[in-house]
Protein backbone atom coordinates (compact mmCIF):
# COMPACT_ATOMS: atom_id res chain seq x y z
CA UNK A 1 0.00 0.00 0.00
CA UNK A 2 1.43 3.34 -1.17
CA UNK A 3 0.97 5.46 1.59
CA UNK A 4 0.42 9.83 0.65
CA UNK A 5 0.45 13.13 2.37
CA UNK A 6 -3.20 12.51 3.24
CA UNK A 7 -2.80 9.74 5.02
CA UNK A 8 0.09 11.08 7.78
CA UNK A 9 0.25 13.84 10.34
CA UNK A 10 1.64 17.33 10.12
CA UNK A 11 5.43 16.05 10.23
CA UNK A 12 5.00 13.13 7.80
CA UNK A 13 4.77 9.77 10.43
CA UNK A 14 2.06 7.81 12.36
CA UNK A 15 1.65 5.74 14.63
CA UNK A 16 1.12 1.95 13.91
CA UNK A 17 2.24 -1.97 14.65
CA UNK A 18 6.36 -1.98 13.26
CA UNK A 19 8.67 -4.84 14.22
CA UNK A 20 10.97 -3.79 16.08
CA UNK A 21 13.86 -5.67 17.97
CA UNK A 22 12.03 -8.56 17.10
CA UNK A 23 8.34 -7.84 18.96
CA UNK A 24 5.55 -6.25 17.16
CA UNK A 25 5.04 -2.34 18.80
CA UNK A 26 2.80 -0.06 18.32
CA UNK A 27 5.43 2.71 17.44
CA UNK A 28 5.67 6.35 15.33
CA UNK A 29 7.91 6.63 12.66
CA UNK A 30 8.12 8.73 9.58
CA UNK A 31 7.54 7.62 6.09
CA UNK A 32 8.56 8.89 2.70
CA UNK A 33 6.07 9.44 0.12
CA UNK A 34 6.02 10.25 -3.64
CA UNK A 35 4.32 13.53 -2.76
CA UNK A 36 5.71 16.91 -1.46
CA UNK A 37 7.20 16.95 1.23
CA UNK A 38 8.66 13.22 0.33
CA UNK A 39 10.18 12.52 4.21
CA UNK A 40 10.20 14.49 7.20
CA UNK A 41 7.83 17.64 6.91
CA UNK A 42 7.90 21.10 9.22
CA UNK A 43 10.77 20.18 9.21
CA UNK A 44 12.43 23.86 9.81
CA UNK A 45 15.99 25.73 9.61
CA UNK A 46 17.68 27.84 7.47
CA UNK A 47 19.92 27.08 4.73
CA UNK A 48 23.82 27.78 4.61
CA UNK A 49 26.29 27.75 1.61
CA UNK A 50 29.58 26.02 2.61
CA UNK A 51 32.54 26.68 1.07
CA UNK A 52 34.84 23.83 1.27
CA UNK A 53 38.93 24.76 1.03
CA UNK A 54 40.67 22.61 -1.70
Amino acid sequence: MLLTTDDLDEFHGHTHLVEWDGKMVNMYHYHATYEYPYTIGAFKGIPVSLKLNQ
